[in-house]
């Protein structure tokens, strides 16, 4: 999940050489590694493009999970309300009492659950 530091490492490299590249004297070898470079900061643009707009589109979808899940979380809250409603109350407390319906607990979460993962930082840049 942490697609932002494992696109970072790619770039540092480059960044390395075109500082290397400035206190090179001029040089055929220094014109060779000036067009290396071009070309990986070329590729790089392109999978920067490519990899924000995955790390949108993951986000987005994780938003969305953890909202469903909310609007679960609330749903089944509600129904435990009505249903602990109904066993308390007249007519409905004699008809559960027949039957062997009783109260229920309500979710629970577990505190390791509510920590959300982390992403990175955001954007790629």
């Amino acid at each position: 999940m942490n697609l932002v530091k494992m696109l970072e490492a790619p770039h540092f490299k480059v960044l390395e050489r075109i500082s290397e590249l400035r206190d090179m004297p001029d040089s055929r070898q220094k014109d060779e590694k000036y067009k290396y470079c071009k070309k990986a900061i070329n590729l790089l643009a392109r999978v920067y493009s490519e990899a924000n707009k995955q790390y949108v589109a993951l986000t987005d979808e994780l938003t969305g999970t953890q909202n469903r899940i909310s609007v679960a979380r609330g749903r089944y809250i509600e129904s435990i309300q009505l249903l602990n409603t109904a066993v308390r109350r007249f007519p409905g407390n004699v008809f559960a009492g027949m039957f062997g319906f009783a109260q229920k607990d309500y979710y629970q979460a577990k505190l390791e659950s509510m920590n959300t993962s982390v992403l990175g930082v955001g954007v790629l840049s």
